[in-house]
């Protein structure tokens, strides 16, 4: 699984671009969820960026092992945040994009305006090129 990658951005969020429709921690209304389920509206981003010879990657979510490289988040009801993407698992789980709360093993997202949270997961993670 790769992220997608626009003129040195990584775009978390769910936006309507000329070249589709891209991944996000919101939906296209600029809602969000936090860890409680409440969904919050807002019109305010962050951009994750990426240095010149920065690439990103996916690592598996194992039980109390947070990449050394893993992209953390902010989030006031979420301990020890990361940003990650949840992984289809026979029906248990959507897979999306979402707030890894490594202190729960567990990765928080919202799908279509519903919130989801899902027991496997992936770090989004960063590393520098020689």
């Amino acid at each position: 699984m790769n992220s997608i990658i626009l003129s040195s951005i990584v775009l978390l969020g769910f936006s309507v671009h000329s070249e589709g429709t891209l991944w996000s921690l919101a939906d296209s209304n600029g809602s969000s969820s936090d860890a409680s389920g409440s969904v919050n509206g807002s019109t305010t981003f962050k951009l994750l960026t990426l240095l010149g010879q920065e690439e990103t990657s996916w690592k598996y979510g194992t039980r109390n092992e947070v990449p050394d490289n893993a992209i953390p988040c902010e989030d006031q009801d979420i301990e020890n945040c990361f940003l990650g993407v949840s992984v289809y698992s026979d029906g248990i789980c959507r897979e999306a994009p979402g707030k890894i709360s490594a202190s729960h093993n567990m990765i928080y997202m919202q799908v279509k305006g519903k919130f989801y949270r899902c027991p496997f997961y992936f770090y989004l993670t960063t590393t520098m090129n020689p």
